[in-house]
């Protein structure tokens, strides 16, 4: 699947003689990231710069957990687009079931008028029409419950 994405390169050294610590930019990354819609973030594997005072394996591991936070927002984000999409599909199919079975039933309805049909048939028709409207509106509350989790990862809700 091709999901939208956005591309950043984070000088932490710049970060540091500003003040920001590594919270602050990911703090910082998240607020902007909540403010857009189905967004995949992707860390440069550019490195950064690092003065002579300062220790490279700590460089690298900051590198490292803002890259892990980065993926766990995108993979959120994606799970929750997902969840939401695939809800969204199955209110169409149980919509389609839905005037299915109430076709069946019109028809069921004309061959008991007509003698054609037992009652057993009819009443099994109208159970059918039942249930694709349980399923129908369970489909759509299920789409508005994954659409509030796709609404809230992405911080539209608070």
């Amino acid at each position: 699947m091709n999901y939208p994405s956005i591309r950043m390169d984070i000088d932490r050294v710049h970060a540091g003689e500003l003040g920001l610590s590594q919270k602050d930019v990911v703090d910082n990354v998240i607020t902007a990231l909540n403010s857009n819609l189905m967004i995949a973030a992707r860390v440069s594997r550019r490195r950064p710069q690092v003065r002579k005072h300062e220790r490279p394996g700590r460089a690298l591991e900051a590198d490292q957990r803002l890259r892990d936070e980065l993926q766990r927002i995108s993979r959120d984000v994606r799970v929750a687009w997902a969840g939401a999409n695939d809800g969204y599909q199955r209110i169409d199919v149980t919509a389609q079931f839905l005037r299915q079975a109430t076709l069946a039933l019109q028809l069921a309805q004309g061959r008991y008028d007509l003698s054609l049909a037992s009652i057993v048939e009819l009443t099994q028709a109208q159970l059918n029409v039942t249930s694709a409207t349980i399923e129908n509106l369970s489909a759509k509350y299920d789409y508005e419950t994954q659409y509030a989790a796709l609404q809230f990862t992405l911080g539209l809700l608070r």
